[in-house]
């Protein structure tokens, strides 16, 4: 009899207690939250930067070379590189009236890459870093650091450079 009396008393037999289980819900929310949440920032950061990725224009690699048609010396490829700067940026401008991705003069590098001293014809790289999203979320890698890198080479037709310094 006094056994009988026992199981009535009692929780079922395997089952934990009333309060072993509320404990266990408690933790399985504590790591669900932990877990879960920084997930869950990560993939719509990630969603924002490759949606802003997509509205960026496609920029004009035709430059408007009025500008610094002419002969340069070797020492002048430096005034030669910041026209051609110069003209990237009105041009980004033009283009990028949209998406108001800030653009400055500074995010643009030109780089003079082949020339035939004396000769018609100069080919320099221009590349152009535009910053996609604010470093809020810093701790998540996103390529090239949340820029957008556009790297081109343009050939500029009437343009000479001699090897003499001025």
């Amino acid at each position: 009899m006094a056994m009988w009396c026992a199981r009535r008393r009692g929780a079922r037999r395997g089952s934990p207690p009333r309060v072993e289980r509320g404990a266990a819900a408690v933790e399985a929310a504590l790591l669900l939250g932990a877990v879960l949440a920084p997930l869950m920032v990560g993939v719509l950061y990630y969603g924002l930067f490759f949606w802003k990725l997509q509205s960026v224009p496609t920029l004009d690699p035709n430059l408007d070379q009025s500008g610094f048609v002419g002969s340069y010396c070797a020492t002048q490829r430096t005034q030669l590189a910041d026209r051609v700067r110069a003209a990237t940026l009105v041009s980004v401008q033009n283009v990028d009236e949209g998406s108001g991705l800030p653009i400055s003069l500074e995010d643009i590098v030109v780089t003079v890459l082949d020339y035939v001293p004396g000769s018609l014809g100069v080919s320099v790289q221009v590349s152009i870093t535009a910053p996609v999203l604010e470093e809020t979320l810093s701790f998540l890698p996103l390529p090239d650091d949340g820029n957008v890198v556009s790297d081109s080479v343009v050939r500029l037709e009437n343009v000479m450079i001699s090897s003499e310094s001025c």
